[in-house]
């Protein structure tokens, strides 16, 4: 998805708060917005362009359009109903005044989120026929009916501020549940786990060694990476992140690399572990830690050389095309 939001133009979008907001992202969810609707089309044509290099496409049946237009005599706002935009050659249905459409589970009309009430007696007459015991019964009501209702999502009437079940002592959130609440820890680690056992299982299927959860005592405290592999005389660390989309992605991936790369006592470490020739194991090495762009001047960063490379193709073709080509002989 970073990609492709690489690909929205960023003079693009609708300025909210001194800032340019172009795209609301969230995991394959997209919201595009334009102030006008040339710059509207233009984003949905970048994006449908990035989407089929990735081999995916658009579903412009489950999309919907929201356009809002000024008029200047009435001194309001209008809704365009006829369609304004194409999605190859397909147009994409446009939401009028009655309408809404439903994002990330929440209702939305052309005025925001609408607001939707709970109905509360048939969802009592549900417990009430259901075959079980009374306290079966309760503990239903307590622990799903009640807070359902106390958090109606879209709701800003009946939405307020709920402490965490968990005995967080802590205002309780989506975000809180997921990454902070001690009762759901076990199942961050076992997410966590679950990444790191399939990268070592890729590196052990491409011939690599690999070492889990190896323990570097070094002068700066205790190290423990979760991948360390090797393959040759090339070298490899790696520490899994489970993080909120919230800040860009590359700034985990910087911090987390600055945390491993400069610790000069780790690096030599993992040398002699991984039995890198000398030179291999710098703080600079790229091979040991990230795949970093060589463009002048661009200052991005990579975490994969299939990322790298489809930067180097897409943002600066005629410095790409300009570098020898690499040659390699692949291993039988």
């Amino acid at each position: 998805m970073n990609e492709i939001l690489a690909d929205v133009p960023g003079q693009v979008g609708y300025c909210i708060m001194g800032h340019n907001v172009n795209a609301l992202a969230f995991a394959d969810d997209l919201v595009l917005i334009g102030a006008t609707r040339d710059g509207a089309q233009r984003s949905l044509v970048r994006v449908i362009a990035a989407l089929h290099r990735f081999g995916l496409e658009s579903a412009p049946t489950k999309c919907a359009a929201f356009s809002l237009v000024p008029s200047g005599k009435t001194k309001k706002i209008k809704t365009v109903t006829d369609p304004q935009f194409v999605a190859g050659d397909r147009p994409i249905p446009q939401l009028g005044v009655f309408h809404t459409v439903r994002y990330l589970g929440v209702q939305f009309g052309e005025t925001g989120p609408v607001i939707q009430g709970v109905e509360l007696l048939p969802l009592l007459e549900r417990i009430t026929r259901t075959p079980l015991k009374p306290q079966q019964r309760l503990k239903i009501l307590k622990t799903y009916l009640i807070p359902r209702i106390r958090t109606t999502r879209g709701s800003r009437q009946l939405r307020e501020d709920v402490s965490c079940r968990g005995g967080c002592r802590v205002q309780e959130t989506a975000a809180q549940v997921v990454q902070q609440c001690f009762r759901t820890h076990r199942g961050r680690i076992m997410r966590h786990d679950a990444v790191a056992s399939t990268l070592a299982g890729e590196f052990q299927r491409g011939s690599y060694s690999v070492h889990r959860e190896h323990v570097f005592r070094t002068c700066e405290g205790v190290r423990k990476p979760d991948i360390v592999a090797a393959k040759g005389v090339h070298g490899h660390v790696l520490d899994v992140q489970i993080i909120s989309g919230a800040r860009p992605l590359s700034d985990g991936h910087n911090r987390k690399r600055n945390y491993y790369a400069n610790n000069v006592d780790l690096l030599s470490r993992v040398g002699a572990l991984l039995q890198v020739p000398a030179g291999q194991d710098s703080a600079t090495s790229d091979d040991l830690f990230a795949y970093v762009y060589e463009f002048p001047g661009c200052g991005r960063n990579f975490s994969t050389k299939t990322g790298k490379g489809v930067h180097h193709r897409r943002a600066h073709p005629d410095w790409f095309d300009a570098q020898p080509p690499t040659t390699g002989t692949k291993a039988r």
